[in-house]
């Protein structure tokens, strides 16, 4: 019997000790914690359920905290949100937008393709729209070329266009095409009179394109019966060289064997009308002076 009690006593296995349950950290918060608004969320949905895991927790935030970047909510001030962007700026991640509109420098191209003109306006607008938005001077270049590329592509659309338009032109008058064609160009230049009608006239390449040229080419010949409207449209001339037609008007005066001379001594009006149409040709209706006095051709 004693044996039988020994053998049971040494054999017997002691109690297995019970593993104290973590304490949860957040039952150790000060109770001003616990009972802030701004931190019930921080609390409730907190990975870290122990004191160990927090303080890993807490080292990890203190390694990254450098290299960390808080986002402000969409109720931000602005200068909250520029501060965001700063940091971005200064870590490379964003390229930097130029301090002042005027450096993204946007200049006038020394050749612009015909039928577009430069807007200085426009350039100013696009250009502080691009700083309003914190755009990098980068992405304007590459917007400014996307926009060059499509204005290249409609202008070579634009010449051929124009190209075919004049060949049915000249197919259509082939017997008068420089007549019409210039009393077209002096007409439609005429209609428009104000700056802001000429700037457009010229700035859309009316003045050279038949699809313009066409009707006023078939109403030309009605208009040119009207010797006082003609004259009463702008025309610059350059039909003959200027010194083409001085060189003839001095003939005509000293040059007593040419057939007009005689006729210009006696005033004859069909030399002073023969002398008002050399000088037509050569400057059109602008006014042209010699001497102080205005010329024998009507220019004003």
């Amino acid at each position: 019997m004693a044996d039988e009690q020994a053998t049971a006593t040494a054999t017997e296995t002691p109690p297995a000790q019970e593993t104290p349950t973590p304490q949860d950290w957040r039952e150790l918060a000060p109770e001003d914690v616990k009972k802030d608004p701004a931190l019930a969320g921080i609390l409730a949905n907190a990975q870290e359920k122990d004191l160990p895991a927090l303080i890993k927790s807490f080292v990890h935030y203190e390694r990254n905290k450098g290299r960390s970047l808080a986002v402000p909510g969409k109720d931000a001030k602005p200068e909250e949100v520029q501060a965001v962007k700063n940091r971005l700026y200064d870590a490379g991640i964003l390229p930097r937008p130029p301090a002042k509109r005027e450096d993204y420098g946007f200049t006038k191209p020394e050749q612009l393709p015909e039928g577009f003109a430069w807007n200085d306006e426009l350039v100013n607008k696009f250009t502080t729209t691009l700083h309003k938005h914190g755009a990098s001077k980068e992405l304007g270049q590459e917007i400014l070329g996307l926009y060059n590329e499509v204005m290249g592509s409609t202008s070579k659309q634009f010449e051929i266009d124009r190209d075919q338009g004049m060949t049915r032109l000249r197919q259509e008058f082939p017997d008068d095409f420089e007549t019409r064609f210039e009393a077209a160009k002096r007409i439609g230049a005429g209609v428009f009179k104000s700056a802001g009608e000429l700037e457009f006239y010229e700035s859309l390449g009316l003045g050279n394109h038949p699809l313009f040229l066409g009707p006023l080419m078939r109403l030309a010949p009605m208009a040119m019966q009207d010797n006082s409207f003609m004259e009463s449209l702008p025309d610059d001339g350059g039909q003959i060289p200027l010194e083409e037609a001085r060189a003839e008007y001095a003939k005509i005066m000293t040059d007593k064997t040419h057939p007009m001379h005689e006729g210009y001594k006696r005033g004859d009006p069909k030399v002073k009308a023969h002398i008002d149409s050399l000088y037509k040709k050569a400057v059109g209706n602008q006014k042209l002076v010699i001497g102080g006095e205005p010329l024998i051709v009507k220019t004003e």
